[in-house]
């Protein structure tokens, strides 16, 4: 080992003793980049630290050493740099540990399309309408105080078995771990969380066993190169399967940050290829100057860089004011069949988000009895719009035709019956019946159907203010 090693550029440097079995040896000065690097730093800041402190009492050991308050400004500046530089070498060791090789993500084209391996099950959903499938992310954007945080609360519970169906729709218990990331106001979501709790002695147990908790900042920007495999090798530690990202903004304050946003997908996107889960919050762009004013409908709607959207799996959006306790649920992109639009409660006391007496194909084929109902129709109600786009028309047909054509081997419910005019649709046996576009909304029938087609996600079609 060199003389350099455990000295320090500090003034009157002093030796501190080595490690033993040290592999390290350093130039001179505090730049070493090692954990005795910065044990040493810590040793002599503090015996200036000391010394400086006699000094100003009037104590022995002055002679030499610094006496002014500036100077002690400036060892506590040192010291703070000298912090923060292990900081960040700490989590590129953490980022550098774990990485993938070649060999596990290089795959054969023949092996990775047509093994015979078993498809995943959606983390919520149905495999008809899969609202987060595993392996990828899913993200709820919206204005603030619209209950993208109790919904996200209640899928976390159901991560972790205590929740089995969240809006109707179950939930996978994976028996793995959830890293939440309570980054936003840690307080407010720990009072939010809270309400889940009914049975705090039975519960508690599951929640120290299952959930970790981060409060506040993140310790490094993981939107850096060096910090990519922050979070993922974070979670394969503490044996977590998702996490948590209460808020993106607590990532990215200017998420049009192209580089950031591109750094962020980048960390998230190393999540999901060791097969693990994330789900995230963010918010949607101010239209006309004020939040609220105008429901999203695309992925334009999304503040921030594309690159926030382009790696996520699905993203739904939650659209109201604040104040509202009955708010729009839609997909902007979903995995597979997107959910029909639907209006949610949230109840502010339990933490509870529920279905609000949504339509579906069934309850409007139910009011329209045999005059039935065309494609155009149902969409009108579906989407809340008096002028559906083709998207919305397509979609609603999709969801006519599947009740017409039953895969369990039993009869069809509906039948397609033509006029003059357009094809139409009805209820079989159905009698009398009246405009379904006349009445109000309605409560629930039999099951709801999914909504627009994969990848429609991009359409510009508007929808209604909520009522």
């Amino acid at each position: 080992m060199s003389a350099n090693v455990g000295r320090c550029r500090h003034k009157n440097p002093s030796p501190v003793p080595s490690v033993p079995g040290d592999p390290f040896t350093w130039p001179t000065g505090c730049e070493n980049e090692s954990v005795q690097g910065y044990a040493h730093c810590m040793y002599h800041l503090t015996e200036m630290e000391r010394k400086s402190i006699q000094s100003l009492r009037g104590g022995s050991g002055s002679s030499g050493l610094p006496a002014s308050q500036e100077e002690l400004n400036e060892i506590e500046y040192m010291r703070l740099t000298a912090r923060e530089k292990a900081k960040v070498r700490h989590a590129a060791e953490i980022g550098g540990d774990g990485e993938a090789s070649a060999d596990e993500r290089q795959l054969l084209g023949g092996s990775w399309l047509c093994s015979e391996t078993e498809e995943l099950a959606p983390l919520w959903g149905t495999s008809e309408t899969p609202l987060w499938m595993a392996e990828e992310s899913l993200m709820f954007t919206g204005p603030p105080g619209v209950g993208k945080s109790t919904l996200t609360h209640m899928i976390v519970f159901g991560r972790m078995g205590i929740i089995p169906t969240v809006l109707g729709y179950p939930v996978t218990d994976d028996g793995g771990k959830v890293l939440y990331l309570a980054m936003d106001r840690p307080g407010q979501l720990r009072r939010a969380m809270r309400r889940l709790v009914t049975d705090p002695e039975k519960q508690r147990v599951i929640l120290d066993e299952r959930l970790v908790v981060w409060t506040g900042p993140l310790p490094v920007d993981i939107t850096r190169q060096e910090n990519r495999r922050f979070i993922v090798n974070w979670m394969k530690e503490i044996g977590a399967t998702t996490v948590v990202i209460d808020s993106l903004k607590d990532i990215i304050p200017n998420a049009s940050d192209e580089e950031k946003a591109g750094g962020y997908n980048r960390s998230r996107q190393e999540v999901l290829a060791e097969g693990f889960s994330w789900l995230e919050i963010h918010h949607n762009r101010k239209n006309g100057g004020a939040v609220g004013t105008k429901p999203p409908d695309t992925l334009d709607d999304v503040y921030g860089s594309r690159w926030i959207t382009a790696g996520a799996g699905s993203v739904m959006s939650l659209f109201g004011q604040s104040t509202d306790i009955v708010v729009r649920l839609s997909h902007l992109k979903a995995p597979g069949e997107p959910l029909t639009p639907m209006n949610v409660e949230i109840d502010r006391r339990s933490g509870l988000v529920t279905p609000y007496e949504n339509v579906n194909a069934m309850s409007v084929l139910l009011r329209a009895g045999q005059n039935g109902v065309t494609a155009n129709d149902l969409a009108q109600i579906i989407y809340e719009t008096q002028k559906p786009t083709k998207s919305n028309v397509a979609s609603a047909r999709k969801m006519l035709d599947r009740l017409c054509e039953r895969k369990d081997g039993r009869p069809a419910l509906v039948e397609r019956f033509e006029t003059q005019a357009n094809v139409r649709y009805r209820l079989v046996g159905a009698t009398g019946g009246t405009d379904p576009l006349s009445g109000g909304r309605q409560p629930d029938g039999e099951e709801d159907s999914p909504g627009r087609q994969p990848g429609d996600q991009e359409d510009t079609g508007k929808t209604a203010r909520l009522p």
